[in-house]
């Protein structure tokens, strides 16, 4: 197999440039539940726009938070953990962190009646892990398909929490990011 290589040569002048990265999705997420579960507002820049992203906003709006939106800048009102009980679906599309996050958001949102959803190719993903870890902690969390895979039906409470689950460390870190927030 042949390398090849490309040489690069000093520019002739100093460059001045500005680059702007794209936000990250893992960030964005996130600092959006971190955000929504705060006291007052947070504003977030250079945040993702990813479909993700896109989502879990709107999953978060269902849940009473108020988020105003400026191009790649969020500002986020934040609800002191107090998010509002939603009673409905909350579709996901494909968004793999959104499903995850909201699975134990909505858990602990006292009066909430979710059945979270998402494509297809969603329901094929598997999310028993981080149930079974919730539900060992006292969530109230039903299969409606596949069991270990979503859809799932919610129903939130404040009371009865346990403090102890386990859960093996090399399946997501979306799992444990969930548990945590």
């Amino acid at each position: 197999m042949r390398s090849s290589f490309l040489r690069l040569k000093p520019p002739a002048h100093p460059i001045d440039a500005e680059i702007t990265l794209p936000g990250s999705k893992s960030y964005t997420n996130r600092a959006l539940i971190i955000a929504s579960l705060a006291d007052g507002k947070s504003t977030l820049h250079a945040t993702s726009q990813s479909d993700d992203s896109r989502f879990l906003i709107e999953g978060l709006r269902k849940l009473g938070v108020r988020i105003e939106e400026a191009g790649d800048t969020l500002t986020i009102h934040g609800t002191g953990g107090q998010l509002t009980p939603y009673k409905g679906d909350i579709d996901v599309g494909p968004a793999g962190t959104t499903m995850r996050f909201l699975t134990a958001l909505c858990c602990v949102v006292e009066g909430c009646e979710v059945r979270l959803h998402g494509s297809e190719r969603m329901h094929k993903r598997p999310i028993g892990a981080l149930v079974d870890a919730l539900k060992t902690l006292g969530a109230d969390i039903t299969y409606e398909g596949t069991p270990g895979h979503p859809p799932l039906r919610i129903r939130g409470h404040k009371d009865g929490w346990g403090t102890k689950a386990s859960m093996q460390g090399h399946i997501s870190s979306q799992f444990f990011t969930a548990l945590l927030l």
